[in-house]
């Protein structure tokens, strides 16, 4: 009787513990979706880039997200380059994460590119659904993507 208590009280311990509908970042977790450009001295130039990816995962040494855009190309750029952003706050409450970071020096490989700096990060992100906001080099940015 008293291994049949222990072994339910092991059980009921291992469901509280349950955090199946906690959003974790502690493996990647990727997006595809649609980039939109508003130059912000003239919000009637816009541009859209669809099947844009991002992912993000949190980094070990601190409680940040690391957010990789892959295939970013502002207008006028000859080529498209992927950029790492790290540093990036969050909460999270339940299943949804609320981002966020005023300023961030995205990196292009290891080096980071300070004219390329990303302000007024402001975002949600859930396992199946990523939407930001931000402003880099002139133009104001929104993302959506899924999983």
């Amino acid at each position: 009787m008293k291994k049949l208590f222990a072994l339910l009280a092991c059980l009921f311990v291992a469901a509280a513990c349950n955090t199946e509908d906690e959003i974790s970042f502690k493996t990647q977790i990727g997006y595809r979706g649609t980039l939109d450009m508003h130059l912000l001295a003239d919000p009637s130039q816009s541009y859209t880039y669809e099947n844009v990816s991002f992912e993000l995962k949190s980094s070990t040494e601190d409680n940040t997200l690391t957010l990789w855009i892959y295939d970013m190309q502002f207008p006028g750029m000859p080529m498209a380059i992927d950029m790492t952003l790290p540093g990036i706050g969050y909460t999270s409450s339940g299943d949804t994460a609320t981002l966020s970071a005023d300023e961030v020096i995205p990196y292009y490989g290891e080096r980071p590119m300070e004219e390329r700096k990303i302000t007024a990060l402001r975002g949600t992100a859930t396992a199946e659904r990523l939407t930001l906001t931000f402003e880099c080099m002139g133009y104001s940015l929104s993302y959506t993507g899924t999983k």
